[in-house]
């Protein structure tokens, strides 16, 4: 799981072709992904951190 830092919480990733790189930002379901870390295998604490993190970027 990717974790934003740059306070833009849309998803990121990179293209790489014919020699060149370009970057990309996709919206996706932030409440459905929130809703998703109460179901992961971590513990409560791990769990809350993430929520912070991911609530706070949004």
């Amino acid at each position: 799981m990717d974790e934003p830092m740059d306070g833009d919480p849309r998803a990121s990733f990179v293209l790489y072709e014919e020699g060149r790189a370009q970057p990309y930002r996709v919206q996706y379901d932030l409440q459905g992904l929130l809703g998703a870390l109460e179901g992961l295998p971590l513990g409560k604490e791990r769990r809350a951190e993430l929520r912070r993190l991911y609530e706070r970027a949004g």
